[in-house]
């Protein structure tokens, strides 16, 4: 069987340790439970290097997804994989005592397709593609010159002004539809007409090109750590106070101009690679349960006390980033563990009749409602 190149599998795979390095020092209470202030800033500057996350993951997505149609075996993958985390972790963490304050009914409701809604990442992913196709259709007619003026367009009003007003004319965190819509197009003008090819890019030799898209990566993340510090500690003139109340509202979102020019570089690198491993395959397919693991809202709020990550008060020491290491290096590999339980499960209840009839029955359901979808 042919194996599929690993250079973006490899960038899920960092993506993802750089969502659990994000949760833990959010999640974990490490800048809640340190005074020191050298050791706060550090931490901070590391939340600004690994942020680029979720916008890779979409980016990646936008790139592969705009060469090929919706399925609808795979939008029913997602869901039944996101139902499958919902259910058997409410099932062990009941059972063990570990929720005590939440009705049997509660539960119940949990196993519903709507208790997908927690993981706010997945909802808005299986939103955005539902409407793949159309996206890919309006991409299609779209000239190349037409493409670059949405996208720049869709910059300023999605990244630019909200990041300007603190969201006071235009409200967009990162956590919402239309800036993974503008991301997935940006990932799709990526494949369309790679940057490494365009303007002055093209004079660049490989290795001049990444160490190109290396600086703009480390220098998005310490310009937001700069503005960031310089937002905290503002109390001068009263015009640089309301401009950096701004920019501090809003300085640690998916969608500012510094974290959206980041996750490009930060994509571009990895586009360079060319290499191919079953293993990195195997390890980013396991992502999306990482995810979906150490997300479940019953489970985070126990794991990073598990781990040893939320235990208390910290004086300065770089035991700290010791536990940060030990925390991400567990979660990950207990994640990969239960996402193979899963995939082991699935295959052999493939081999029956379940899958196949809750398919024809998700499939009978959305199509009585006479969407026009390939399946």
């Amino acid at each position: 069987m042919k194996i599929r190149e690993s250079n973006y599998e490899l960038m899920r795979i960092v993506s993802m340790i750089f969502i659990i390095i994000y949760h833990s020092i959010s999640y974990g209470g490490l800048l809640g439970h340190t005074f020191n202030t050298s050791m706060q800033a550090l931490l901070h500057l590391i939340r600004f290097i690994v942020v680029v996350h979720v916008d890779s993951f979409v980016l990646v997505s936008g790139y592969f997804q705009s060469k090929s149609k919706f399925k609808f075996s795979k939008l029913l993958k997602l869901v039944l994989q996101g139902l499958f985390y919902v259910l058997v972790l409410n099932f062990i963490l009941y059972k063990f005592g570990y929720i005590t304050d939440v009705s049997k009914f509660t539960l119940l409701i949990d196993i519903l397709p709507s208790s997908l809604g927690q993981y706010w990442f997945i909802a808005t992913y299986i939103i955005l593609y539902l409407l793949s196709d159309y996206i890919n259709k309006i991409i299609d007619r779209l000239s190349r010159i037409e493409f670059k003026n949405l996208l720049i367009l869709l910059f300023v009003l999605l990244s630019i002004i909200p990041f300007v007003t603190g969201h006071k004319l235009f409200s967009n965190s990162g956590f919402t539809l239309y800036n993974f819509i503008f991301l997935y197009l940006f990932g799709s003008y990526l494949r369309k007409y790679p940057l490494k090819e365009s303007y002055h890019f093209k004079r660049f030799t490989k290795t001049g090109y990444f160490s190109l898209m290396l600086f703009g990566f480390f220098a998005m993340a310490f310009a937001s750590f700069s503005l960031y510090i310089i937002a905290r500690n503002s109390t001068s003139w009263e015009s640089v106070d309301w401009l950096m109340t701004r920019v501090n509202e809003v300085r640690l979102g998916y969608a500012t101009p510094y974290v959206i020019i980041q996750s490009i570089c930060y994509f571009e690198m990895f586009g360079l690679l060319k290499f191919k491993s079953k293993i990195v395959n195997y390890l980013s397919s396991c992502t999306f349960g990482i995810y979906l693991f150490h997300e479940h809202q019953y489970i985070r709020p126990i794991l990073y006390v598990l781990v040893g990550v939320d235990k208390g008060m910290y004086d300065a020491g770089l035991y700290v980033f010791k536990d940060i290491l030990i925390a991400t290096v567990i979660i990950f590999i207990v994640g990969v563990i239960i996402e193979s339980i899963r995939k082991l499960i699935f295959k052999l209840l493939s081999k029956t009749l379940v899958i196949k009839y809750i398919s024809g029955f998700l499939r009978k359901f959305i199509t009585s409602f006479s969407f026009n979808i390939n399946w």
